[in-house]
């Protein structure tokens, strides 16, 4: 009985049901991720308190060795970046000079590395300016071969500018990054010393400039020295520049002495030496001596030369016929300097076009010593006059005459539209080959050369030049284009004209605009001209900053090349005493970069029906030819003189709308300037000096 019993219990214990199988399962998931999570984020922050102790550990580095060496230093500190640290090998480069010893640290921004490196007090010298230096030797001179001090740097940038001051403060800033996580730090150190700084006065540092004595190091004397002669001719002089360079606060003024001088009348006045026209030592010369130290001078030779001729050759032969050079094409002259001179400089010229016969916009398009490139200008049947002067004697020049061919006798000859041989960006230019005042169409090859643009520019079999809106907008360039055809021997004719592309730019006539603004609606205009791109393919579009209330402006017309904007001022305050001002931006919508700013005065008054009112005295710079501070009478081309007192005006038209500027030369001290705007001429003014205005009278 008890056996059966016992088996029954046994078969009746079947264990965990599948439900409490897959609940416990659940249940230890959840408790295993719980646990696992807390893990991996006890693991992350773990090693990212390591990743920051590190950054930190880096950064504690780098101070506790600036203060060791900064606190206590006496001498320089410099801070090299750019060129200058590129002479360490690095990019941004700490020095530190002290007594005993000079430290650098160099930052590789590259490699994140700052290495330093530590020399004795024998490894500093001083340069004849009074700074220090550091003389580094073999491998030392790169800073990838020095000790490693800090390691992940991103940023290291020292500021000095309070070491200037009486608190003597330097400070530094560095950045780190390490695995995506980064450390900003700025440290600050006070020096417990005074230090030298380049530039320092010996006053201020108390009469000693770490250990050097303020003195004279080096005098240089320009034009001329020793090894580099001055020509000059009788009669003329040179002028001296004396540069002294000192340390600490000396007399650095300088006296002359001259040596080898014939005639008492070539002398030395103040820093210029004139030559007496009776002067016959072929060589003077000039001891440029320091007044606080006269061991220390310079010297320069001056040699009296003769020039006896100048003459002026062309580096090609004519196109046409042994004479002619065609319109628009480029020739090289070159001048040769005849006489007695010491140095290459008494054969060196100066260029210039004195006449241009048919004003072909010629131009000289390089400018050398003893060569220069002229172009020939869009005119046929020209002649163009070009001077070489010489530079030692300007009284004697040669001369030299370029005749350009018609293009009814010359052979071959490339003709633009309009005679402009310029192309817009954007836009296009239609080249013609002429023969004998003919046409040609067909069998014509043409070819763009000495091109630095590419593909930017081209030329289709038609002679059609096109330039891309790509090129860059703040220069002008220019290409040569290449026609070439088969004659009737069978030989190949080629001709060249150059083609350039303007500089991009917004001119605007006038520059500024002054409205006399009576109570009620005022309108003026401005004309904005734009170079070197086909204004069809983009808008103008006017921005005012700051903002004027009253004051509207708007294009009124656009075409390739100009835009004229208009400016209505409707002024409703009564009788106001004041001046306002804005500016208006010109710009072109797709292309903003291209832009210029258009000056907005207004004056308010009841000008009732006098034309006249003043201008603003912030104004008064704005104005062409307005003068300079040494001479506060504006200068004008144009005088008008009433009753008995003389009043200078300018005039500028801008669409038919004539702008005149007057100006009162009654006093010196304080010109005032007046604006008149209109067209009518025929009355006479007169200024009222209670009213402050010009006044119409019958």
């Amino acid at each position: 009985m008890k056996k059966q019993m016992c088996r029954q219990k046994k078969l009746n214990n079947e264990g965990l049901t599948l439900v409490e199988l897959l609940i416990c399962i659940m249940i230890l998931a959840i408790v295993s991720t719980a646990v696992f999570s807390f893990m991996i984020v006890g693991s992350k922050i773990f090693n990212r308190s390591n990743l920051e102790v590190e950054m930190q550990n880096e950064a504690q580095v780098m101070k506790n060795y600036l203060n060791d060496l900064i606190t206590d230093t006496t001498l320089w500190i410099d801070f090299a970046t750019g060129e200058e640290a590129g002479e360490y090998g690095t990019d941004r480069c700490l020095v530190i000079y002290g007594e005993e010893v000079v430290a650098c640290l160099g930052w590789i921004q590259n490699a994140g590395e700052i290495r330093y490196l530590e020399k004795g007090k024998d490894a500093i010298s001083m340069d004849e300016s009074g700074v220090y230096h550091i003389n580094l030797e073999g491998n030392e001179t790169s800073a990838a071969n020095w000790p490693l001090m800090a390691q992940y740097v991103t940023e290291f940038n020292c500021s000095m500018d309070n070491l200037k001051k009486e608190h003597r403060i330097f400070s530094a800033a560095m950045g780190f990054e390490l695995k995506h996580l980064s450390y900003d730090t700025t440290h600050t150190i006070t020096l417990r010393n005074d230090i030298f700084y380049e530039g320092r006065t010996d006053e201020e540092y108390k009469g000693a400039l770490g250990g050097f004595q303020a003195q004279i190091t080096k005098i240089t004397l320009a034009p001329g020295s020793v090894d580099k002669a001055v020509d000059r001719v009788h009669g003329t002089e040179v002028k001296f520049t004396p540069t002294v360079i000192a340390v600490g606060d000396i007399d650095t003024s300088v006296i002359y002495e001259l040596e080898g001088n014939t005639s008492q009348g070539t002398r030395m006045e103040g820093d210029v030496l004139k030559i007496a026209k009776d002067e016959n030592s072929p060589v003077i010369t000039v001891i440029c001596k320091a007044r606080a130290n006269e061991d220390i001078s310079a010297i320069a030779m001056v040699n009296l030369a003769s020039v006896s001729a100048v003459t002026i050759q062309p580096q090609r032969t004519p196109d046409y016929n042994n004479m002619y050079y065609f319109p628009n094409s480029s020739l090289e002259l070159a001048a040769t300097v005849e006489g007695n001179f010491a140095t290459p400089e008494g054969g060196h010229v100066t260029w210039e076009i004195i006449n241009d016969l048919k004003s072909s916009n010629s131009a000289i398009l390089e400018d050398k010593e003893t060569t220069c490139i002229i172009s020939t200008g869009n005119k046929i049947s020209n002649v163009i006059k070009v001077r070489a002067t010489s530079k030692v004697d300007t009284t004697v020049f040669g001369e030299y005459e370029i005749y350009t061919a018609d293009q009814d006798v010359g052979e071959l000859y490339i003709a633009a539209e309009n005679g402009n041989y310029s192309v817009l960006r954007g836009g296009s230019l239609q080249l013609n080959l002429i023969q004998k005042g003919e046409k040609i169409v067909d069998g014509v090859n043409w070819n763009i050369t000495q091109n630095s643009l590419g593909d930017k520019v081209r030329i289709d079999s038609n002679g059609k030049v096109s330039a891309g809106l790509d090129i860059a907008f703040e220069r002008a360039y220019s290409f040569t284009v290449e026609a070439s055809i088969v004659g009737e021997d069978n030989t190949v004719k080629t001709v060249t004209c150059l083609v350039t592309i303007p500089k991009v730019e917004i001119i605007l006539q006038p520059n500024h605009v002054i409205i006399a603004a009576a109570k009620g609606v005022n309108t003026y205009r401005a004309q904005a001209n734009v170079t070197g791109i086909d204004m069809s393919n983009g808008k103008l579009d006017l921005q005012q900053s700051p903002k004027v209330n009253n004051l509207e402006v708007w294009p009124i017309s656009n075409n390739k090349e100009n835009v004229v904007i208009g400016l209505s001022v409707d002024w409703k305050e009564n009788n106001p005493k004041y001046a306002k001002s804005t500016t208006v931006k010109v710009f072109m919508k797709e292309y903003p970069e291209v832009s210029s700013f258009l000056r907005v005065y207004i004056y308010g008054a009841n000008i009732s029906n006098n034309q006249y009112a003043p201008v603003p005295g912030d104004a008064l710079n704005m104005i062409q030819n307005a003068g300079t501070a040494d001479n506060l009478i504006p200068k004008t081309s144009k005088e008008a003189v009433e009753n008995g007192k003389t009043y200078g005006y300018e005039q500028v038209s801008v669409n038919g709308v004539m702008y005149h500027y007057y100006v009162s030369r009654e006093t010196n001290a304080n010109p005032k300037w007046f604006v008149r705007v209109g067209t009518d001429m025929t009355k006479n003014y007169v200024y009222n000096t209670s009213t402050g205005m010009y006044e119409s009278v019958q």
